[in-house]
C-alpha cells in the first residue's frame, strides 16, 4: 500500500494491525510476551528517553501522570491544555509502554490535529492516531465503505457543493415558499434534522426518486420536502456531506458488531480535546469507542461553550462525573497568555454565569495595562477611533499590523471599519475560516479532477459555466430532465446533447473533446500530470490567462507543486480518488499565511486563536449581547462568547462602543462591560478627535519588555 497522503496513518496501515493488537495485562502468557516484545523494541529505539514532565507546572504534571479510568480536566483559557494532551500521550507511550496505535486523540480542527501530530513526531518520532471527529469517521468509512450500499465509492460534498444542490432543488421546485428561504437557512434546517433524527437508513435508500423516510416529518413544511430531495441528490451522486461523515460513521458502529468491537479493542486510551463543544452524535461515538477499556481522558472549558446553535451540549462536560462514575477531575488554572488585568476582569465576567463549572484563571504574567473602553459618539467615529488606536500601537509600542485583531459579534459590523482602514491605508484581511482549497480557482481545478474520476453532478455544476458561459439555468434544466429520465449524470446528458442546436458551441466542443481525451489517458497519468492536462485541454488554462489575475494563476501553480511534493513522498504515485476525498475533509490543514495586515474576524472564529492586541468593536446592547437573546441560557452563552473574545488578548484589550448606530439609533454600552470590575477598566469618552500632533486619546499603557 502506498504511503498516505495526509500526515495521519489509518488503522490498517499502523505498525500493529487490528488483528494483532497488543492485548491487556489480564490476557494469557503468550499475549504478555507479545507486549514485552513491543516494550523491548521501544527500549532499543529510545536510547535517551525524554522527560515528559520537563517544563510542566504541578497541575500539568499531575494530569499527565493520570492514566487509567475516566478523567476530566477543566482547563482555563491560556492554561496550556494542548501541551498537556501531547505530554500525556507521550507519557503513555514512553513510560507506560502503550503501543502508539492503541491511543486515539480527537481535536476539533485539522490544524490542531496536525500541530499535535507534529509535536509527537518531534518528541518521540512515531505516528499515532490524531483526528478530528469528521476525519476519523472519514477514514473509517473509507475502510468499510462496502457496508454503505450505493455509497461504496462515495465522494465528499463540501459546503459549496451543498449550496449548489439546494439552489438546483429550489429552481426545480419553483415554489414561492422555497424562494422565501435562503440556501443557508435551508442547510441549517437540514443539519438540525440530521442531528435530531436517525436518518441514515433513509439516506441509504434515497437513490429512488421519491425516497420514503423511516421517521415522520411535517410534509406541509416545504423545508422537509427539500430535505428529502436533498437526500436524493446526494444519493444519486454517491456523495456524503460533512454531517453525513459523522452520522454514517456512527451508523456503522451501531449496526456492525465486528467493526464496533474491533475499534473498541484497538483503542485502549482515548483523549478528547474541546469536550465542551461535543454534540449528541459525537458524544455517542466516543461513548461507544471507550466502552471496553473505559480509559477516557477529556479536556475542555465550560466557560468556552459557544456553539449550542450547532448542537453542542454543555451538560456533557458539566455532568461527566455523573455519566462516568468514578471519574477524576483536575483543573488547569494558570493562565500563561494574558496580563493580570485581563485575566481578573474576565474571571469576574464569567462568574455571572451559574450553569457551568467554575475554574477561575490565575495570571502567571506580572503587571499589564488596564482594559480600555472607548465610548464614541457614533459608529463612524468608532471606526475612526479604531484606526487611531492602531496607529498608536504601531508608533509608540512597536506593534506590527499582524499583532492586532479586530473582533466583532456580527459580520455587518465590518463595513465602516473596512472603509476607515481603506481611507487610512491600513492593510487588513477578513478571516472567515476560508482556506487555500476554498478559493474559486482551486475548487474549479479540483472539480475538473473529480469530474474525471466520478462524473458527479457537483463537480459538473462547479465547472461547466467557467468553461462554457452560455450554459445557463434553462439549458441545465434540459440536461436535468434527460439525466433523470435516463438515470445518468449531467455530464453524460451533455455528451448526448452536444450536437443539439442549443448546445453547439465551440468552447463546449473544446471542453468535451479535451475532457474525453484526458479521461482516456487518466490510468497512465500521475495526479499532477492529470491536473496539467485537464486545465489545458478543456480551455480552463486559457481562461486563467485571460483573467489577468496573477494571484489566481499562482494559486493553481501552488496546487500543482503541492501535488508533486506528495507524489515525491509516495514514490511517484498517489491515488487520485483518495487524494480528492482527503482534500475535501482535511482542507484546512494547509493555507497560505496572511500577509502583514490587521485581522478582522468574528468572535466565534477567534476561538482557539490569540493575538498580542485585541480590539472588540460594537460592544453595545442589541449587538453584543445580541438582540435575539430570549432566555437565561442564551444570555449565558452570549457571555461565554464575550469571555472567549476577551481572552484572545495577550498584552492589550480595547473595547469600543458608540452612542448612536445606523439610522441614528440610540445605543448603550454592553452589559458585559458593566460586569467588568472598574479597577481593571479605563473608560475613555470620545467627544471629538484631536488635531494632528496633539495629545493622544487612546492611552495604551503597555510597555514592551526590552
Amino acid at each position: 500500500m502506498s504511503k498516505k497522503i495526509i500526515l495521519q496513518k489509518t488503522p490498517s496501515e499502523s505498525k500493529t494491525p487490528p488483528e494483532a493488537e497488543i492485548p491487556d495485562k489480564s490476557q494469557n502468557k503468550q499475549d504478555r510476551t507479545l507486549k514485552n516484545d513491543f516494550l523491548l523494541q521501544n527500549l532499543f529505539k529510545q536510547h535517551n528517553p525524554i522527560d515528559v514532565f520537563a517544563g510542566l507546572n504541578a497541575e500539568q504534571q499531575a494530569i499527565v501522570a493520570a492514566v487509567d479510568g475516566p478523567i476530566r480536566t477543566i482547563a482555563a483559557a491560556g492554561s496550556g491544555k494542548t501541551r498537556v494532551l501531547v505530554h500525556r500521550l507521550c507519557y503513555l507511550i514512553e513510560h507506560v509502554g502503550i503501543d502508539p496505535s492503541r491511543i486515539l486523540s480527537i481535536t476539533f480542527t485539522n490544524k490542531a490535529a496536525s500541530e499535535m501530530r507534529n509535536r509527537i513526531m518531534n518528541m518521540l518520532n512515531c505516528n499515532t492516531d490524531v483526528f478530528t471527529f469528521h476525519g476519523w469517521c472519514f477514514q473509517m468509512l473509507g475502510k468499510y465503505s462496502s457496508r454503505l450500499g450505493s455509497y461504496r465509492n462515495f465522494v465528499v460534498a463540501d459546503r459549496k457543493d451543498q449550496l449548489r444542490a439546494i439552489k438546483q432543488i429550489r429552481e426545480e421546485l419553483d415554489d414561492v415558499r422555497a424562494e422565501a428561504l435562503s440556501s443557508s437557512e435551508i442547510l441549517e434546517y437540514i443539519s438540525e434534522v440530521k442531528r435530531t433524527e436517525d436518518y441514515v437508513s433513509s439516506a441509504l435508500k434515497a437513490i429512488s426518486p421519491n425516497p420514503r423516510l423511516d421517521f415522520c416529518l411535517d410534509h406541509h413544511d416545504i423545508r422537509n420536502f427539500i430535505f428529502v430531495k436533498y437526500l436524493h441528490f446526494l444519493a444519486i451522486n454517491t456523495a456524503l456531506d460533512f454531517e453525513d461523515l459523522l452520522h454514517f460513521g456512527l451508523f456503522i458502529l451501531r449496526n456492525h458488531k465486528d467493526v464496533r468491537e474491533l475499534y473498541q479493542q484497538r483503542y485502549r486510551y482515548i483523549q478528547i480535546d474541546e469536550f465542551q463543544d461535543l454534540n449528541q452524535a459525537q458524544y455517542e461515538l466516543i461513548s461507544i469507542l471507550q466502552e471496553k477499556h473505559k480509559n477516557l481522558f477529556i479536556v475542555g472549558d465550560p466557560s468556552q461553550t459557544i456553539f449550542s446553535w450547532r448542537g453542542s451540549d454543555i451538560s456533557f462536560i458539566n455532568d461527566f462525573d455523573k455519566r462516568f462514575p468514578g471519574a477524576l477531575t483536575f483543573t488547569l488554572s494558570q493562565n500563561y497568555r494574558s496580563t493580570p488585568p485581563i485575566v481578573k476582569a474576565t474571571n469576574a465576567l464569567i462568574k455571572h454565569n451559574t450553569g457551568q463549572i467554575s475554574n477561575p484563571a490565575v495570571a502567571v504574567r506580572k503587571n499589564g495595562c488596564k482594559i480600555l473602553h472607548a465610548h464614541c459618539q457614533n459608529i463612524r467615529q468608532e471606526a475612526e477611533f479604531i484606526v487611531e488606536a492602531i496607529r498608536e500601537l504601531k508608533e509608540e509600542h512597536r506593534a506590527t499590523y499582524e499583532d492586532i485583531a479586530i473582533l466583532y459579534r456580527s459580520s455587518f459590523q465590518t463595513g465602516l471599519i473596512e472603509k476607515a482602514f481603506f481611507n487610512a491605508g491600513i492593510p487588513y484581511t477578513i478571516i472567515k475560516g476560508n482556506t487555500f482549497y476554498e478559493r474559486s480557482e482551486i475548487k474549479d481545478v479540483l472539480a475538473l479532477l473529480r469530474l474525471l474520476v466520478h462524473s458527479d453532478d457537483f463537480s459538473f455544476l462547479q465547472i461547466i459555466r467557467k468553461v462554457a458561459l452560455r450554459i445557463g439555468p434553462q439549458r441545465i434544466r434540459i440536461l436535468r430532465t434527460y439525466a433523470e429520465k435516463h438515470k445518468v449524470h449531467l455530464l453524460q446528458a451533455l455528451i448526448a446533447h452536444r450536437e443539439h442546436k442549443d448546445f453547439k458551441r465551440p468552447e463546449l466542443d473544446k471542453f468535451l473533446d479535451g475532457f474525453c481525451k484526458v479521461r482516456k489517458r487518466l490510468p497512465k497519468l500521475t495526479v499532477s500530470q492529470a491536473l496539467d492536462e485537464i486545465i489545458r485541454e478543456t480551455g480552463y488554462y486559457e481562461r486563467l490567462q485571460h483573467s489577468r489575475d496573477d494571484e489566481r494563476f499562482e494559486n493553481v501553480v501552488e496546487l500543482k507543486r503541492s501535488i508533486q511534493q506528495l507524489e515525491e513522498e509516495n514514490n511517484g504515485h498517489i491515488d487520485i480518488a483518495e487524494y480528492l476525498n482527503e482534500i475535501a475533509v482535511y482542507s484546512d490543514i494547509i493555507d497560505k499565511a496572511h500577509p502583514e495586515c490587521v485581522k478582522l474576524l468574528s468572535c466565534h472564529v477567534s476561538k482557539g486563536l490569540e493575538f498580542r492586541f485585541v480590539i472588540i468593536s460594537g460592544m453595545v446592547n442589541g449587538i453584543f449581547p445580541s438582540a435575539k437573546i430570549s432566555s437565561k441560557a442564551e444570555m449565558e452563552e452570549e457571555r461565554r462568547l464575550a469571555y472567549v473574545a476577551m481572552t484572545r488578548a495577550r498584552d492589550g484589550l480595547l473595547l469600543t462602543s458608540a452612542a448612536r448606530g445606523f439610522d441614528n439609533r440610540v445605543m448603550e454600552p454592553s452589559r458585559f462591560i458593566d460586569e467588568l470590575p472598574e479597577e481593571f477598566v479605563e473608560k475613555i469618552i470620545i467627544s471629538s478627535f484631536p488635531k494632528k500632533n496633539s495629545k493622544k486619546q487612546c492611552h495604551w499603557q503597555y510597555k514592551r519588555k526590552k
